[in-house]
């Protein structure tokens, strides 16, 4: 063997001696260390923490009943019991996860969700609710900060959604309900709601004091589109059409209508039976009656940049004296539009 052969050898030898030492040293040791052994992996109520509301148990008057604070969710459709709620909740702070399924009502069957007066900031979210005897959420008793999202409610015989006030409902869809689809009580807000065929002479969204009613529609409901009750009430970016009475009715002070369209109700499309409101770029055309009517003399309602035209009660613009409408200037040519000295004038 020559040197060079036995230098490559050494050389060979060197290398594999080194990865030898590195690959110990990254081994670690093989004993266990002291104590017991801890798990490794997840919990299961660490992986989903919400309780399964199929789990839990009812009572005389209810199929399940919530009576601690915290998530549930559903893991199947719910169906409804002959004379029975379907979910009562009776513990504050509940979130109540629907998880896409529906709770199915069948005639005779109570509401399918109700509360009593315990279960502040109760919301309820995710899936629908069809065919109850009662309302589809009842929510009436509920102190404050209840909240409703996502939820699809049709055909229940007591009513859509009963919000208590100070609540929070959006992204809802109310459809064939009896006696009303939507009704809050003080402080409620109700964002992009859509209310249609409530039956009887059933009202689409109505609110009591301090309420918002913001970018909602109402179709084809047995009473008025929109109504508001109490003193207060914002109604804006909404649309009232088809409905079986006025398209938006106020019956309380200081009421603001802005940006709102009524088309074709079977009544007036805005009408006012209250004081001190404003209306603000509203539009009423071709309703039953009349566009625009408001009835309380000295009033002092401010009617500004609205629009209002092809009523078949034969007017556009009845206002009783002492309100404050702007001019009422009509359409000119095409070319010229309308004159009005008035900036904030109203067209026919």
């Amino acid at each position: 063997m020559t040197d060079l052969d036995r230098r490559m050898l050494l050389g060979v030898a060197s290398v594999a001696g080194i990865a030898a030492v590195a690959r110990a040293a990254q081994a670690g040791s093989l004993n266990p260390p002291a104590g017991p052994v801890a798990p490794t992996m997840k919990a299961l109520d660490q992986v989903e923490p919400r309780v399964p509301l199929q789990s839990l148990t009812g009572d005389a008057n209810s199929q399940y009943v919530i009576s601690q604070s915290g998530s549930y969710y559903l893991t199947g459709n719910i169906t409804a019991v002959n004379g029975l709620n379907g979910v009562f909740v009776t513990a504050p702070h509940v979130t109540i996860d629907l998880n896409g399924f529906a709770l199915l009502g069948i005639a005779g069957s109570g509401h399918a969700i109700v509360s009593n007066t315990a279960a502040d900031g109760l919301c309820v979210r995710n899936g629908a609710i069809s065919g109850w005897g009662g309302m589809g959420v009842n929510l009436t008793n509920v102190t404050s900060q209840a909240r409703i999202e996502f939820v699809n409610v049709d055909h229940c015989v007591g009513g859509g959604i009963s919000m208590s006030q100070r609540g929070f409902v959006s992204y809802c869809a109310v459809n064939a309900c009896g006696t009303f689809g939507i009704a809050a009580l003080n402080g409620v807000r109700i964002v992009q709601c859509v209310v249609t065929a409530t039956t009887g002479t059933g009202d689409g969204i109505s609110a009591d004091y301090g309420s918002v009613i913001q970018d909602c529609s109402c179709t084809e409901n047995g009473g008025a589109g929109f109504v508001s009750n109490g003193t207060g009430v914002l109604i804006v970016g909404c649309k009232a059409t088809f409905n079986g009475g006025d398209g938006v009715l106020i019956n309380g002070p200081l009421a603001e209508v802005i940006d709102t369209i009524a088309t074709r109700n079977t009544l007036h499309g805005i009408h006012s039976a209250a004081s001190n409101g404003r209306f603000d770029r509203c539009s009423a055309v071709q309703n039953l009656q009349n566009g625009i009517q408001i009835d309380v003399m000295n009033g002092s309602n401010a009617i500004t940049r609205c629009s209002s035209s092809s009523n078949f009660g034969g007017t556009d613009y009845s206002i009783a004296a002492g309100n404050r409408p702007a001019q009422v200037a009509s359409w000119g040519s095409v070319a010229s539009g309308f004159g009005a000295s008035d900036a904030v004038a109203n067209i026919r």
